[in-house]
Protein backbone atom coordinates (compact mmCIF):
# COMPACT_ATOMS: atom_id res chain seq x y z
CA UNK A 1 0.00 0.00 0.00
CA UNK A 2 1.47 3.36 -0.67
CA UNK A 3 1.43 6.30 1.81
CA UNK A 4 3.52 9.26 1.92
CA UNK A 5 5.84 7.93 4.35
CA UNK A 6 7.34 4.44 2.60
CA UNK A 7 9.31 2.70 5.47
CA UNK A 8 10.34 0.05 3.24
CA UNK A 9 14.04 0.36 3.15
CA UNK A 10 13.97 0.72 7.21
CA UNK A 11 11.89 -2.11 7.94
CA UNK A 12 15.17 -4.25 8.78
CA UNK A 13 16.46 -1.75 11.08
CA UNK A 14 13.33 -1.56 12.92
CA UNK A 15 14.15 -5.02 14.00
CA UNK A 16 16.65 -3.96 15.57
CA UNK A 17 14.86 -0.50 17.38
CA UNK A 18 14.80 -1.01 21.20
CA UNK A 19 11.34 -2.50 22.18
CA UNK A 20 8.27 0.21 24.35
CA UNK A 21 8.61 0.24 28.31
CA UNK A 22 7.25 -2.93 30.03
CA UNK A 23 6.28 -0.87 32.68
CA UNK A 24 4.23 2.13 30.42
CA UNK A 25 2.37 -1.24 28.43
CA UNK A 26 1.51 -2.80 31.41
CA UNK A 27 -0.06 0.89 32.73
CA UNK A 28 -1.87 1.26 29.44
CA UNK A 29 -3.46 -2.41 29.67
CA UNK A 30 -4.37 -1.45 33.54
CA UNK A 31 -6.04 1.88 32.41
CA UNK A 32 -8.23 0.41 29.87
CA UNK A 33 -9.14 -2.55 31.90
CA UNK A 34 -7.31 -4.97 29.48
CA UNK A 35 -7.79 -8.60 30.53
CA UNK A 36 -6.59 -11.99 28.97
CA UNK A 37 -8.33 -12.35 25.65
CA UNK A 38 -9.09 -8.86 25.53
CA UNK A 39 -9.05 -7.34 21.83
CA UNK A 40 -6.65 -4.46 20.98
CA UNK A 41 -5.99 -2.54 17.45
CA UNK A 42 -2.24 -1.98 16.82
CA UNK A 43 -2.81 1.00 13.84
CA UNK A 44 0.86 1.26 12.69
CA UNK A 45 2.09 -1.78 14.18
CA UNK A 46 5.47 -1.95 12.22
CA UNK A 47 7.44 -4.69 12.51
CA UNK A 48 5.41 -5.95 15.77
CA UNK A 49 7.71 -4.27 19.03
CA UNK A 50 4.46 -3.33 20.32
CA UNK A 51 1.92 -6.03 19.15
CA UNK A 52 4.19 -8.79 21.03
CA UNK A 53 4.21 -6.73 24.02
CA UNK A 54 0.50 -7.22 23.89
CA UNK A 55 0.18 -10.78 22.80
CA UNK A 56 2.95 -11.87 24.94
CA UNK A 57 -0.16 -10.69 27.84
CA UNK A 58 -2.95 -12.75 26.69
CA UNK A 59 -4.14 -9.74 24.63
CA UNK A 60 -5.34 -10.65 21.12
CA UNK A 61 -4.23 -7.82 18.64
CA UNK A 62 -5.09 -6.99 15.09
CA UNK A 63 -2.26 -5.07 13.90
CA UNK A 64 -2.76 -2.77 10.89
CA UNK A 65 0.19 -1.98 8.43
CA UNK A 66 0.12 -0.32 5.49
CA UNK A 67 3.97 -1.15 4.43
CA UNK A 68 4.08 -4.54 3.11
CA UNK A 69 8.31 -5.03 4.56
CA UNK A 70 7.11 -3.89 8.04
CA UNK A 71 4.29 -6.00 7.66
CA UNK A 72 6.09 -9.29 6.58
CA UNK A 73 8.76 -8.88 9.32
CA UNK A 74 6.13 -8.60 11.44
CA UNK A 75 4.63 -11.86 10.88
CA UNK A 76 7.48 -13.20 10.83
CA UNK A 77 7.84 -12.20 14.24
CA UNK A 78 4.66 -13.25 15.46
CA UNK A 79 4.54 -16.29 13.71
CA UNK A 80 3.44 -19.21 15.96
CA UNK A 81 2.23 -17.18 18.75
CA UNK A 82 -1.75 -17.26 17.90
CA UNK A 83 -4.09 -13.99 18.93
CA UNK A 84 -2.98 -12.04 16.35
CA UNK A 85 -4.11 -11.29 12.49
CA UNK A 86 -2.13 -8.50 10.47
CA UNK A 87 -4.18 -5.79 8.09
CA UNK A 88 -3.00 -3.77 5.62
CA UNK A 89 -4.46 -0.47 5.85
CA UNK A 90 -3.37 2.90 7.07
CA UNK A 91 -4.84 4.58 10.17
CA UNK A 92 -7.38 6.64 8.53
CA UNK A 93 -9.83 4.14 7.43
CA UNK A 94 -8.77 0.49 8.65
CA UNK A 95 -11.67 -0.99 7.53
CA UNK A 96 -12.44 -3.02 10.34
CA UNK A 97 -15.71 -2.94 12.21
CA UNK A 98 -16.84 -0.45 14.30
CA UNK A 99 -16.85 -0.98 18.23
CA UNK A 100 -14.61 -4.40 18.20
CA UNK A 101 -11.97 -3.40 20.49
CA UNK A 102 -11.18 -2.26 23.97
CA UNK A 103 -8.49 -0.35 23.11
CA UNK A 104 -6.70 1.06 19.90
CA UNK A 105 -2.88 1.99 20.21
CA UNK A 106 -0.61 3.55 17.63
CA UNK A 107 3.11 2.87 19.24
CA UNK A 108 4.96 5.32 17.20
CA UNK A 109 2.99 5.92 14.72
CA UNK A 110 0.14 8.70 14.75
CA UNK A 111 3.03 11.21 13.95
CA UNK A 112 2.88 10.10 10.30
CA UNK A 113 -1.33 10.14 10.59
CA UNK A 114 -3.80 12.56 9.26
CA UNK A 115 -4.36 12.89 12.90
CA UNK A 116 -7.87 14.15 13.17
CA UNK A 117 -9.18 11.25 11.09
CA UNK A 118 -6.81 9.15 12.21
CA UNK A 119 -8.38 9.84 16.16
CA UNK A 120 -12.11 9.47 14.52
CA UNK A 121 -10.80 5.83 13.40
CA UNK A 122 -9.59 4.76 16.52
CA UNK A 123 -12.40 6.53 18.00
CA UNK A 124 -15.08 4.68 16.01
CA UNK A 125 -13.15 1.14 16.75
Amino acid sequence: MKTQWDYTQLAKAYLKRPGYSEEVVDEAVRTAGLIEGGRVCDIGAGVGHLTVMFLDRGIEVTAVEPNDAMRGLGRERTAGKGGVTWVEAVAEDTGLAANSFDMVSFGSSFNVTDRPRAAAEAARL
